[in-house]
């Protein structure tokens, strides 16, 4: 794998120096073809020779961003005192629902992937010049999906994506929690310079917090070998090359067979174009933890797949990574907003219309709810649109936390018959004001007459 030619310029943040990369070629993002486009092809699993690059460890991870192409070198933080960044929670014992052979490369279907906890994982979309790749992806956060490096970095494809897609518990062309778009992504040298497959793992952060509707995997760190070997790994993702179709999601789970490096497990078994980036994880500490992603294997004689697991660096880099995005005052975010009627008559009442209020912070919200519902002829809430009903209610959040609000929406005379999106623009004051409206996917529809 070659590199890019670098111009480095170091800017001084908090004590840190962050080496920017000047980009090599336009970012502007592609307008994506329609998810059934023939010109989505499952990413192939690569297939390193005896003579694959090895790469020493890196003390430091690189932040790509999507929008302006420019990258930025961040220092390796000491490692986590505890070698976990938890997850969301939840019920555990799904897991033990499951049928069929306990044998990782013996794929199953899942059946209702919308389901807690399979939603955790996702469909991967991603787009390079005159490519367009489909791999798999895992929430590790609301905000941060992960995946394997070169479902996000190909040199062979002209470097970093122009743009991704994430589709929790996509299932042929349905998406029931919607999608959220690449803002950037996390990945080390060992890849994107060296073309280390032991080092093929990355991180996207996402412009939409669908994992706050989803739920999400912790990530984890454990070195020994007799752990991946000794206990049950469980691995959804979605295959994408004959016999398979990449439209259903999968699943496997069982132990591994093998180390061959300190940051890599073995099954040996083949794999498919369209698993790189799944995440393999456990039940552990009343929680769900992703220690890997698959990465790379052989499909010939004596097959095998290879997992790429975080050492105690990468695990440091991407808790930094995931925990930027959180301010340490409440940050409200309004999401799936639910109209329960399809028509909607001027000068009335529509009851029971309900959002997902998140708190994606470390602090607490307690206090009144501030909202102005809109009615647009469009996706894109902004306050050009008409508005419709104001909701004022009390609520407490946890940091972290969501909750799903109800109120009336008065419907306006002031508007002509027709089709409608309603969304809404939280008015509270929080610690970051770019969130706090409606997205694409977390609006609603209805017919007002």
């Amino acid at each position: 794998m070659t590199s890019p030619r670098t111009i480095l310029v170091g800017v001084l943040v908090g004590g840190a120096v962050l080496l920017g990369q000047e980009p090599t070629r336009s970012a502007a993002e592609p307008l994506l073809p329609p998810w059934d486009s023939p010109l989505w092809q499952p990413l192939p699993l690569p297939e390193p020779g005896a003579d694959a690059t090895r790469a020493p460890a890196y003390d430091y991870a690189l932040v790509y961003d999507v929008a302006s192409g420019r990258t930025e070198r961040v220092a390796t933080p000491p490692p986590l005192a505890l070698p976990i960044r938890p997850g969301s929670g939840g019920a555990i014992g799904a897991e033990q629902n499951l049928v069929g052979v306990d044998d990782l490369g013996e794929l199953t279907p899942v059946s209702n992937p919308d389901g807690y906890p399979w939603r955790f994982n996702a469909r991967l979309f991603t787009a390079w010049p005159g490519a367009y790749g489909l791999s798999s992806a895992a929430m590790i956060d609301p905000y941060h999906a992960i995946t394997a490096g070169h479902a996000v970095f190909s040199d062979e494809r002209g470097g970093f994506a122009l743009s991704s897609q994430v589709v929790p518990a996509y299932d042929a062309g349905k998406a029931p929690f919607g999608s959220a778009k690449a803002v950037s992504y996390m990945v080390w040298p060992g890849w994107w310079r060296d073309g280390d497959y032991s080092h093929d793992i990355a991180i996207i952060r996402l412009d939409r917090p669908v994992g706050a509707l989803t739920g999400w995997f912790g990530i984890a760190e454990f070195s020994s070998c007799a752990l991946y070997t000794s206990s049950i790994w469980f691995n959804l993702g979605y295959p994408a090359q004959a016999p398979f179709d990449g439209e259903q999601m999968f699943y496997q789970f069982g132990n591994f067979d093998s180390c061959p490096s300190p940051t890599e497990s073995r099954y040996d078994a083949i794999s498919w174009g369209g698993q790189s980036g799944s995440a393999f994880w456990r039940p552990w500490l009343g929680d769900r933890f992703v220690f890997g992603v698959l990465s790379h294997g052989r499909s010939a004689i004596d097959p095998y797949t290879d997992v790429v697991r975080f050492d105690a660096g990468k695990l440091a880099d991407a808790d930094t990574f995931v925990g930027a995005t959180k301010p340490p005052a409440p940050d409200l975010t309004p999401l799936a907003l639910d109209v329960p009627v399809a028509l909607a008559p001027r000068g009335t009442f529509v009851p029971g219309v309900s959002v997902l209020v998140h708190n994606h912070s470390t602090h607490p919200f307690q206090g009144n709810l501030h909202a102005e519902v809109y009615l647009s002829r469009n996706r894109a809430i902004d306050q050009s649109d008409t508005p419709t009903s104001t909701v004022y209610q009390a609520l407490y959040l946890e940091p972290m936390e969501s909750r799903r609000i109800t109120f009336d929406m008065w419907v306006t005379t002031m508007i002509a018959p027709g089709f409608y999106y309603v969304g809404m623009e939280l008015l509270t004051p929080d610690g970051n004001p770019l969130n706090q409206i409606t997205m694409r996917d977390d609006v609603d529809q209805v017919l007002v007459w």
